[in-house]
């Protein structure tokens, strides 16, 4: 079995990563445009399974909260690619315009180790939670997530129905 450091030295790196640094983020609102390139962007396509993405981007905002323990990140973010339809695998254009929002618990691995994290009440923070560990957090990768859970499932041309 795997150890926990082998997990992640096998992991690959984000294709459309955007580090921010912790310490950067205050009570003030810090606010980040990002936007992939054509490299980046080939990649997701790739890892989405999809035939292409024109373009994603993205307006960021980060704050803290809590007694400085939590990072909020509201975002807004575009995008358009194209799929295939499910029906005829011809090529579907999608057009996205979402936000999102997710809260980050700054902990360390000796927290986590001794079991830190239980004085946290998930069921009370109203967005998606994650813990942070680290010194930084990929904004580009949270949008590259929510891009990807903002695709249509079921993408299909006008007109096509999906047999019954």
């Amino acid at each position: 079995m795997k150890s926990e450091q082998d997990l992640l030295q096998d992991q690959t790196p984000p294709e459309f990563s955007r580090l921010i640094a912790i310490d950067r983020v205050g009570r003030d609102p810090l606010v980040e445009t990002i936007e992939a390139n054509e490299a980046e962007r080939a990649a997701l396509a790739q890892r989405f399974d999809l035939i292409s993405i024109e373009f994603l981007t993205a307006r960021v905002t980060l704050r803290r909260l809590r007694a400085n323990t939590v990072i909020h990140m509201t975002a807004d973010y575009r995008a358009q690619c194209e799929q295939k339809s499910v029906v005829s695998l011809e090529a579907v254009t999608a057009v996205i315009s979402d936000s999102c929002s997710c809260d980050f618990v700054i902990t360390t691995e000796e927290e986590l180790q001794r079991g830190g994290t239980s004085e946290i009440n998930f069921d009370v923070l109203d967005e998606d939670t994650e813990l942070l560990t680290g010194s930084e957090v990929d904004i580009g990768e949270v949008i590259a997530q929510y891009f990807f859970l903002s695709l249509p499932p079921y993408p299909r041309l006008p007109g096509e129905e999906i047999p019954g």
